[in-house]
């Protein structure tokens, strides 16, 4: 899969999990879902999420009543059958009902997008005999004329049979004092020998002390039985005739139901991507042809979320990247893996049909989304961390003449300093040379020689005075206070680097988080000497 470590590295599943159609064809929908690599196809999908977000706005009823016969929609056990059941029946009844509710309901735009129209009411007639609307289903005596002959024949038969019974134990009772209603059989002491002579009981023993009795039914009370059996079979043959009438029909409509089923899976997704939208205010992305990168206020939802809980303040991303290959600096705790994140989020947004939760995202259609960053992982084994980044950037390399996007955060932070950035160097001049891979690299290093081709940005980070200016008068012990802290100071915005004096955020916010003074006051001196040499 192109995008299975993009969606882990931006936590894309906490979105998709509030993607929830209604329908049992909209959630399998959901569940074959793929990043969508055809423009035309991506840019066809923004224009029907825009008529339904249109319908939502404007008609808000109408759109819940579609959305609750969606909901009341069953999948049909299959089409490709000879024979339908009265199970089977019922199911495509109630698609029917539901289908042209739905038809009825939609504005006419939308039926006109992919001509939804209801054209199966003789079908829906046969299947509802004296006008029935429920979503119901039973082969009542309305299907057939015989069929209906024959249920007034076997009701008739049972009252006959009920008469003979009813005269059978009546007789019973008046000469053997043995009373048979609500029971098939008694039990009697053995004593009473006079009742082993009688015509009108069959009897056998029950154990050493009790016989069982039943009644001795006669000829004709028996051949009132056979005859209902023979009517019952006439009855399951007459049904059988009319569900074979009724699969007659739904064979004849079968290709137009299937259109209803595509027709109720494409309203389905296409309301709950509506839904997302309005809920969250998304906006349309713009997929260009140029290999740049342009996000306006681009929200990362779900860490928007946790800030939220949390009642920390969100700042969402704006950037214009002039180039293809992107190099982000800044210290640890600044941005950089969230800004990576949030682009590969919008990314996977956009490439899997949905708006995004930005005022203006510009990029263009990739084949894949490559992620190497510290939880990245390959199948292979006995390799060290290193090694493993190696083999991955390897494979990746290997895909450069292909569109794709390459987002690499930290690249080799588990070797040396001097290696890692000369590594970091090479690869950077490697992928300023393709014409096909978009590429955002992070890093901590603040003096990577400029390469052509290749574009720096910064993180702002710590706006150092006013944080000095707060924290010299007010001591913060408890971490999630400290954290707020440091959230309301941090500057979690990107500017383009033009080689202005780097920021030294991490002793700062060592400082904040408790680190021995007397380790911080070595730091400083360390920093101090190396800026004299």
């Amino acid at each position: 899969m192109p995008v299975k470590d993009a969606i882990l590295f931006s936590n894309f599943e906490w979105f998709y999990n509030l993607y929830k159609p209604h329908s049992p064809y909209g959630l399998e929908a959901k569940e074959r879902a793929s990043f969508i690599v055809d423009y035309d196809e991506l840019e066809k999908q923004y224009t029907t999420t825009d008529l339904f977000i249109d319908f939502i706005k404007t008609n808000i009823d109408y759109a819940i009543k579609v959305e609750y016969h969606l909901s009341k929609t069953d999948r049909l056990n299959t089409l490709d059958k000879e024979d339908f059941d009265a199970a089977d029946l019922l199911l495509i009844k109630k698609l029917l009902i539901h289908y042209k509710a739905i038809a009825q309901t939609l504005p006419s735009n939308i039926k006109e997008f992919i001509d939804i129209d209801f054209k199966s009411s003789s079908l829906l007639i046969a299947l509802s005999p004296n006008n029935d609307k429920s979503e119901t289903f039973y082969l009542s005596s309305s299907f057939s004329d015989d069929l209906l002959k024959t249920r007034s024949k076997i009701v008739e038969q049972d009252r006959i049979i009920s008469e003979l019974k009813k005269t059978i134990y009546q007789n019973i009772k008046s000469n053997l004092n043995l009373d048979f209603t609500d029971h098939d059989f008694l039990l009697v002491n053995n004593s009473k020998t006079q009742l082993f002579k009688s015509s009108l009981i069959q009897t056998e023993f029950y154990d050493s002390l009790m016989m069982m009795v039943k009644p001795a039914f006669p000829s004709d009370y028996i051949n009132a039985l056979l005859t209902k059996e023979d009517l019952l079979n006439e009855e399951a043959e007459e049904e059988k005739q009319v569900l074979l009438q009724l699969s007659g029909l739904i064979h004849h409509e079968e290709q137009q139901i299937n259109q209803y089923i595509n027709h109720i899976e494409w309203i389905d997704t296409n309301m709950a991507k509506a839904r997302l939208a309005v809920l969250f205010n998304l906006n349309k992305p713009h997929l260009g042809k140029d290999q740049t990168i342009n996000v306006s206020l681009g929200r990362w939802l779900s860490l928007e979320d946790e800030h939220s809980k949390a009642g920390l303040k969100y700042t969402p991303l704006t950037a214009d990247f002039d180039r293809n290959t992107i190099l982000l600096s800044g210290s640890n705790m600044g941005g950089k893996t969230v800004l990576l994140k949030t682009l590969t989020f919008l990314q996977l947004l956009a490439q899997y049909g949905f708006y995004v939760p930005a005022i203006n995202f510009k990029t263009q259609v990739f084949k894949s989304i490559h992620i190497l960053s510290n939880s990245s992982k390959s199948e292979t084994k006995g390799l060290s961390s290193f090694g493993e980044e190696i083999y991955l950037l390897n494979k990746i390399l290997s895909c450069k003449d292909v569109p794709g996007l390459f987002i690499v955060d930290e690249l080799a932070q588990t070797t040396n300093a001097t290696e890692a950035k000369a590594i970091l160097y090479a690869v950077l001049k490697h992928l300023s040379e393709s014409t096909q891979l978009t590429s955002f690299c992070s890093t901590h290093f603040i003096d990577v020689p400029n390469i052509n081709g290749v574009s720096k940005y910064k993180m702002k980070g710590l706006n150092d005075n006013n944080f000095k200016k707060f924290y010299t008068h007010t001591t913060k012990t408890n971490i999630n206070e400290k954290i707020k802290v440091m959230n309301a100071f941090m500057q979690y915005e990107v500017e383009k680097d033009n080689g202005s004096p780097p920021s030294f955020d991490a002793l700062t916010i060592a400082k904040l988080l408790g680190l021995d003074e007397n380790i911080l006051k070595e730091a400083n001196q360390y920093l101090n000497n190396k800026g004299t040499e």
